[in-house]
Parts: C-alpha cells; structure tokens; sequence
C-alpha cells in the first residue's frame, strides 16, 4: 500500500461513504471507488455495503492514520545510518 493509497482509505474511513471522501479529495468518485477497491483486495476486507468502510477498516483506520503521519513527518523523511 503506498502513500496514496493510504490517504484514501482514511478519507473513506472519515467520510464514511466513497462520493464524500472523492469531494474532500478533490478526486472522481470512480477513482476512488478503484483505489478502495484495490486497498481491499490488499487488505482481504469487504465493503458492508456500496458506500460504507467494512468493518475491520474502522479497526485498522486508528494504526493507518498513524503510519500516515510518520510518513509525512520530518524525522521519517531524515535519512538515519
């Protein structure tokens, strides 16, 4: 899961519904719909329904927001020997 990816799950775990997460990230909601599909591919997750996170992803949403901020925080981005 890269970057990206990770960015739209936690906005679909936020918005709770996939149009809503595709405004906030000023996306087509067809991208998102794919992306989300892909991270649950990834994840071995289904959807409750079309719109909605499954449940596992609002469990995982607390460590994917976590990981997220490492990553775009400045010590991740300092090279370490």
């Amino acid at each position: 899961m890269d970057i990206e990816q990770l960015r739209y799950f936690l906005a679909v775990c936020d918005c709770k519904q996939m149009t809503l997460a595709a405004d906030t990230l000023f996306r087509f909601s067809p991208r998102i719909t794919q992306r989300f599909t892909r991270i649950e591919t990834i994840l071995d997750f289904v959807r409750e329904n079309a719109g909605l996170v499954f449940p596992h992803g609002r469990k995982l949403s607390p460590a994917a927001r976590a990981l997220r901020d490492f990553l775009l925080s400045p010590l991740a981005k300092k090279k370490t020997i």
